[in-house]
């Protein structure tokens, strides 16, 4: 059972049944990409670099919502690569687009 916290007492805890702690380090401290608030949060979007969604995402960019809002963010693009907000896209390769059985999706 482990906590992240930002400081240790010894000694037993109300919220941990396991005893005395010892606050021994037991691994490098560290505090991730949390700069807006605890926990933290990484956010990313699938987009297209073409069409609506590229002003969309720009929008959201300019007003800092979206995945703009969180810790840290990604833009991942399978038809090329964009920068938004100087955020530059992850390229991936996109899967085969086909169609369902029944022809509904």
């Amino acid at each position: 059972y482990a906590q992240c916290r930002s400081s240790c007492a010894p000694g037993p805890h109300a919220d941990d049944g396991n005893g005395n702690w010892t606050c021994k380090e037991l691994g490098p401290r560290s505090y991730g990409v949390s700069t807006k608030g605890f926990p933290s949060l990484y956010c990313f979007a699938v987009m297209r670099t073409y069409g609506y969604e590229v002003g969309l995402t720009r929008a959201q960019a300019e007003r800092g919502v979206g995945i703009f809002a969180c810790d840290d963010h990604s833009l991942l693009t399978a038809d090329g690569e964009i920068t938004i907000a100087g955020t530059r896209s992850i390229r991936f390769n996109g899967a085969p687009v086909g169609r369902s059985v029944d022809n509904t999706a």
